[in-house]
This record gives C-alpha cells, structure tokens and sequence, in this order.
C-alpha cells in the first residue's frame, strides 16, 4: 500500500486505520489528530512527500504498546466531523 492509499484511508469518517510498518503501528492525517486527541498524546510528526504531492501527518508508535496494553485494542471511535 503507498502513501496516497494510506491517506485516503485517513480520510474515513467513523474509522481509523493504523498501518503497521515493521515493528511500528502508524497513522496519517485525519487519523493521527483523531489518535492523538481521543488515544494517547503523541508527537505529530510533519513532512513533505514527494510522491503525495502534499504535506503529510504522521505518529507511529511500537508494535508492543498495544502487546503491554498501554494502548486499548478497542481503536473504533466516532471521528470528529469538521
């Protein structure tokens, strides 16, 4: 999956994606905001993909945050509507 699918999946109204990279769970856009303030504070990192044509949020995290339950399995909440 590329970074325009995975961006277009952010955009979802009542879900939100997390992608696994590796050992990490991440989230772009929409996802990460909604992720960030109704999950877990995290740092929303920003960067310029090329290959997006756009300016990308991203957070990612461990896969084993959610192994140790720092992070609930339960990950489908009602996204804001803007």
């Amino acid at each position: 999956m590329n970074i325009k699918e995975k961006i277009a999946l952010s955009k979802q109204v009542n879900s939100l994606t997390l992608h696994r990279e590796g050992i990490f769970y991440k989230c772009y856009n929409e996802d990460a905001m909604v992720f960030v303030k109704q999950i877990k504070p995290y740092k929303v990192l920003s960067k310029f993909i090329k290959s997006a044509g756009e300016e990308v949020l991203s957070i990612g995290f461990p896969v084993s945050e959610l192994e140790k339950g720092s992070i609930t399995t339960e990950l489908k909440i009602q996204k804001e509507l803007k």
